[in-house]
């Protein structure tokens, strides 16, 4: 049952990729079919002038073909589950500690000062008191939650960019930053939307191990104790809306700034004679610094809407629970994040321009 519940969400995320495509195809026909009512009442030398006029300033460094096609489209669904699939998953017993801190930061203090524990300390404590599997608590829905979140959010902002014309605007413009920005932003919120129930049952599995026995459990755990839509978004969406927080601010940020480091540094004639590895690396460095800073309060924010409501515990709204928390409590763990994060956005970003190398799409 689990797994025909997974295939049919995955299949649910293809779809949206397949209408998206269909109405892209339509735009693309009507455009067609009025340039060849206008070139055949033209030169061959004069559509070729136009052709190139056209696509003169276009910035083809992202891999962005002139015409949309389905098998591209599908390559970079896939490429972008792999990726985050594969870099969330390594990084897991580094986000059951960071939960940790951020769930139960009364029981990782220093005994004598008071201050919280480090990463390693904390890490230490939870195997001494729950063994070394208790550090991959949740891996299955950190797994199957990020490749689905992957798929849509780059097959999404493949598709977004091409649909804003990014390509055609010139490299530097005001126009072609907005465009990266929308085209990131909205990929990302429907991604999102599609990744919270997986992180509401894996910071609760984190959590409260003894929860349920997997992701799904734990999903149909939460539904029957908070409803089909609280058991997904969390009471009246309060899950929901610091996760597109979180994840809306870390991944635009770290999509379009990758997208312009990127772009700036390969038309540069220099770059032709260094290894790409020497472009991307840098550049997913500093995407993945600038992205897990301003996610933080998100982050924080998430893990207290998913944990356990302690008895009689009001459900509080998102700007309640930052009063609540304070700058403190939003910027716990946020040295753990900084670790976590930017190792997990340089392998993320490293692996999807090498897939995107592999497959022929540079």
């Amino acid at each position: 049952m689990e797994r025909r519940r997974g295939s049919i969400l995955i299949i649910f995320c293809l779809s949206l990729a397949a209408g998206a495509l269909e109405v892209q195809a339509l735009v693309r026909r009507s455009a067609k079919g009025k340039l060849l009512v206008h070139a055949e009442h033209s030169f061959a030398h004069a559509e070729q002038e136009y052709l190139v006029d056209r696509f003169s300033g276009a910035d083809f460094s992202s891999g962005s073909p002139a015409v949309l096609d389905t098998y591209t489209v599908l390559l970079y669904f896939l490429i972008g589950g792999i990726c985050c699939c594969v870099s969330h998953a390594a990084l897991c017993p580094v986000d059951v500690v960071k939960t940790r801190q951020q769930g139960r930061p009364e029981l990782y203090k220093d005994e004598a000062t008071g201050l919280p524990l480090g990463m390693l300390a904390v890490a230490s404590r939870i195997v001494q008191s729950e063994g070394v599997l208790a550090l991959f608590t949740g891996l299955e829905a950190t797994a199957i939650g990020y490749f689905v979140q992957g798929a849509c959010k780059y097959g999404f902002w493949y598709i977004l960019k091409f649909c804003f014309g990014c390509e055609q605007l010139p490299l530097g413009s005001a126009s072609r930053l907005g465009a990266l920005v929308l085209a990131a932003f909205l990929a990302t919120a429907v991604s999102s939307a599609l990744l919270c129930p997986y992180e509401r049952a894996r910071i609760r599995l984190v959590e409260q191990p003894d929860f349920a026995h997997g992701t799904l459990s734990a999903m149909a755990a939460l539904q029957k104790e908070q409803g089909f839509f609280g058991g997904l978004f969390g009471p009246g969406a309060s899950a929901l809306a610091p996760t597109l927080l979180k994840m809306c601010s870390y991944a635009t940020t770290q999509l379009t700034i990758f997208q312009l480091l990127t772009d700036s540094l390969l038309k540069e004639s220099w770059a032709n004679e260094l290894p790409r590895l020497c472009i991307t690396f840098p550049s997913s460095v500093v995407a993945a610094i600038a992205g897990t800073l301003l996610s933080q309060p998100g982050d924080a924010l998430q893990t207290q809407a998913s944990k356990r409501a302690k008895a009689g515990e009001p459900v509080l709204s998102m700007i309640e629970q930052a009063h609540a928390l304070g700058w403190s409590g939003l910027c716990c763990g946020w040295r753990t994040r900084i670790v976590m994060f930017s190792s997990m956005v340089v392998v993320q970003l490293m692996v999807y321009d090498a897939m995107r190398v592999l497959f022929g799409l540079t």
